[in-house]
């Protein structure tokens, strides 16, 4: 049976919590984000981008969780978000330039969503050129 798709109203509330979550994360009040994130990740991909990072880089007693953290990559990967690609492929054990060739096929969208305003997607890239980028 083919699944339901949400009613406008669920999307629009699904939206506010999103929004909301966001809001707590960028006040780095990490505990009140999550559980929103975690009900939002059932309609949105880049919730599980947040939620990877919030495991991933620990800001509970309990974290930093980096399996935890992987696992809701890979689950955004897989639903399409790109900052869960970008983050997936950093994070794996891969030979150099392989690595190098995976960050840039995945660049040139990272760089549209930063030019259109994801602030996100633009410290990733500000995150990739401190850290990861070689140019050769």
């Amino acid at each position: 049976m083919p699944k339901a798709k949400p009613t406008p109203k669920a999307a629009d509330t699904q939206t506010a919590v999103f929004s909301e979550a966001v809001t707590y994360f960028k006040h780095c009040q990490y505990a009140k984000a999550e559980p929103l994130f975690l009900s939002a990740a059932a309609v949105n991909p880049r919730a599980m981008y947040f939620l990877g990072e919030i495991y991933s880089q620990g800001t509970k007693p309990q974290w930093p969780d980096k399996t935890k953290g992987a696992a809701w990559y890979e689950k955004g990967a897989q639903a399409g978000d790109l900052l869960c690609q970008f983050n997936l492929v950093q994070i794996q054990d891969l030979p150099p330039k392989t690595l190098q060739k995976k960050l840039r096929s995945l660049f040139p969208g990272m760089a549209k969503l930063a030019q259109k305003g994801d602030i996100f997607a633009a410290y990733e890239l500000g995150c990739l050129f401190l850290y990861n980028w070689e140019e050769n």
